[in-house]
């Protein structure tokens, strides 16, 4: 048998858990009644087991799921034997006695009281570990395995009430925590500390079970659960084993509900007697809002408006429908409504006849529309939807499915600004989630795959605030948790995404909370465009009212400041290093076949960006350097000198150092200086 893990008593039944399996074991008769393996959804182990009643078991892991086990107990054997208490306090040395099985099982009937009960425990744990009391030796008939295995089991049962009273206490040294109710679970079954056994007997008066009436110490957040599953055992199931799994539920998995989402949406602002209003999308290209009418028989109104009105002009229509998402590029917009599963495309220079159309997305029960998005290649357009349930369906910009796939929930769908890539946001547990790029054009390839994203759900907070990519295609969030501006570095090489901060945005906005006229103030993304964030600033507000101030642009910061004004060499060198990296990779993966004249000249412009980027890096590494020289601090000042890889720059450096008289760090530069001829020589 594999080794105990934890085990639980209950009356006269003791459950024990190891790595791999439980056994349920009765005192009075000496047997195993139940046995049975089991398997995490999320691959944890097993950490401890725990009574929910008096026929279920509850198996938590590592990763915090619970599994939960019902009718342990057989109902046979529940109504056939009498609840027996069982006292584990102080085992008493005269239990090891040396007699037959027979002998045992005469003590044992003629104690009414403690002892009978104890020595019940002793002989049930025994057989937990796989010995049998009769011939229990090895081969050479000393019994040392004997006394070995039952000392082991006479120390585990001696703990059993003193880790009953202190439960809480073990269970925190487990990392898990308590702070709500168990989802579908019985009050009545779980408080039951001071009733009364079958018997007459109490329960221990001390035992507190009050961590089976706390959901969150299981799963965060709110409602839900996902059947667990088990591992088949060899051969052919019996009868019983079949009905048996009947009675079996799974993890408790209280993922938070999608809230059906389109980048730069709001809530219903402004809420009137007669109509409300609320923005459906909102970006760099423009926004939408709908304004729905209260009384009956009349329809809703929709605007589109632009922040370059050279482009489009400003338009609006009505619609009878209630539309909740919409997306919005410099062809047309997409919208969509959520609970009826309508999608409706329309381009902006449509007269209202041939482009236009409608479809009703095939929903399941319980299914919804979670996002939309349309791409803006330049010879067509995409429509992606999805879903609650993970379902992800393709449709030209005429209203033809060209495809459906299934995903985990998808909570968040954007489009690339020129390109044909879609970043997804997937739900994969509560407040678990991940991200995937995909490649329309590559017949739906998937560039990254379930990659982890670095958002969470926060109460009165959106989970995501600002959902675009900047203008080299390059995905970027803001998460309504931290307002922090991320974006995806190395996305385009299989396993070497990672997200990297541009920028804190409240305290961008609030100059790290020193400005106290604007300590109020918030920040409204749009887009990502010439190294700075395209923005509103919202004064008094969570979300931009009507009419929406004008867009302001934010110069990235990289997030290493203290205060508004601290000395900024080190930010300078990391958002140079940063904005390089991301430039770079962007040229390298260029594809040089589908390149035409006009791309060229913006590739031109694109190097003279990065070699801004470079000097900009030299400078404040210089600037760091003589920092450091004059804070004495010579070994900081060389290891900021090797990350310079100019040799201009290694001299004006080489010269910093003769001019406070650091000969020796000098020469060490010098020594670098000549490493990099070596190395440029050899390239």
């Amino acid at each position: 048998m594999s080794r105990i893990v934890d085990f639980s008593l209950q009356g006269n039944h003791l459950a024990i858990l190891t790595l791999n399996d439980y056994k349920v074991y009765n005192f009075i008769t000496g047997k195993t009644i139940k046995e049975d393996d089991f398997e995490f959804n999320y691959e944890g182990l097993p950490l401890n087991i725990e009574w929910r009643n008096k026929t279920d078991l509850l198996i938590g892991s590592t990763h915090g799921d619970v599994l939960v086990l019902r009718s342990a107990i057989p109902n046979n054997e529940n109504g056939a034997q009498g609840v027996a208490q069982l006292f584990v306090d102080d085992m008493e040395d005269d239990d090891d006695d040396d007699d037959d099985h027979d002998d045992d099982d005469d003590d044992i009937d003629d104690d009414d009281g403690e002892l009978g009960n104890k020595k019940r425990a002793k002989m049930a744990a025994t057989q937990a570990n796989g010995y049998n009391t009769n011939n229990n030796v090895d081969g050479d008939g000393d019994g040392d395995d004997v006394g070995n295995n039952q000392n082991e089991i006479d120390e585990l049962l001696s703990k059993a009430e003193a880790r009953q009273n202190n439960h809480h206490k073990r269970l925190r040294e487990g990392n898990l925590k308590t702070n709500g109710k168990v989802h579908g679970f019985d009050g009545d079954n779980n408080n039951n500390n001071d009733d009364d056994d079958d018997d007459g007997n109490k329960l221990d008066d001390d035992f507190d079970d009050s961590i089976l009436d706390n959901e969150n110490y299981y799963r965060p957040v709110t409602e839900g659960y996902v059947n667990g599953y088990k591992k088949r055992r060899s051969g052919t199931p019996t009868y019983d084993q079949q009905q048996q799994k009947q009675h079996r539920v799974g993890f408790y998995e209280a993922a938070s509900k999608i809230v059906p989402y389109s980048p730069g949406s709001t809530p219903f602002l402004n809420k009137g007697e007669t109509v409300d209003r609320r923005y459906l999308a909102m970006n760099n290209v423009g926004y939408a809002w709908i304004v729905v009418n209260k009384e009956l028989g009349t329809s809703n109104s929709i605007t589109v408006s632009f922040f370059d009105r050279s482009l489009n002009s400003e338009y609006h229509f009505t619609v009878d429908q209630r539309f909740d998402l919409a997306s919005l590029n410099h062809k047309c917009i997409l919208l969509g409504d959520s609970s009826k599963g309508l999608v409706y495309y329309k381009s902006h220079n449509d007269a209202g006849s041939s482009d236009a159309w409608e479809r009703v997305i095939p929903l399941v029960k319980d299914e919804y529309i979670t996002s939309i998005c349309v791409t803006n290649h330049p010879n067509f357009n995409t429509i992606v939807v999805g879903t609650n349930v993970g379902y992800l369906r393709f449709f030209n910009q005429f209203g033809v499915c060209l495809n459906i796939i299934k995903t985990n929930p998808v909570v968040a769908l954007s489009a690339a600004s020129t390109t044909s890539n879609i970043f997804m946001v997937n739900q994969n547990a509560a407040n678990v989630y991940s991200y995937s790029i995909i490649d329309i054009d590559q017949d739906n390839k998937f560039i990254q795959h379930n990659g982890v994203i670095p958002i969470k759900d926060r109460a009165n907070r959106q989970l995501i605030k600002g959902l675009f990519f900047n203008e080299y295609n390059d995905p970027c969030i803001v998460g309504g948790a931290d307002n922090t501006l991320l974006i995806l570095q190395a996305w385009r090489e299989p396993g070497n995404a990672r997200w990297v901060p541009l920028i804190n945005c409240h305290n961008v906005i609030t100059e790290y909370g020193s400005n106290e006229n604007k300590k109020n103030w918030s920040c409204w993304p749009l887009g990502l465009v010439n190294d700075s964030l395209n923005c509103l600033i919202l004064k008094n507000g969570q979300f931009p009212g009507f009419p929406l101030p004008l867009p302001v642009e934010i110069e990235i910061e990289i997030p290493t400041k203290l205060s508004h004004d601290e000395d900024s060499a080190e930010e300078e060198f990391l958002r140079s290093l940063t904005l390089g990296k991301l430039l770079n990779d962007t040229l390298t993966n260029r594809d040089e076949d589908d390149q035409d004249p006009g791309q060229e000249e913006e590739e031109d412009a694109l190097m003279d960006k990065l070699n801004q980027y470079s000097l900009l890096f030299d400078k404040s590494l210089l600037k760091m350097f003589g920092e450091a020289c004059k804070e004495l601090k010579l070994n900081k000042a060389f290891s900021i000198a090797k990350l310079i890889k100019n040799d201009k720059a290694l001299l004006a450096a080489s010269k910093i150092s003769e001019r406070m008289e650091y000969l020796s760090l000098a020469a060490k530069i010098g020594q670098l200086r000549e490493q990099l001829l070596i190395e440029l020589d050899s390239d």
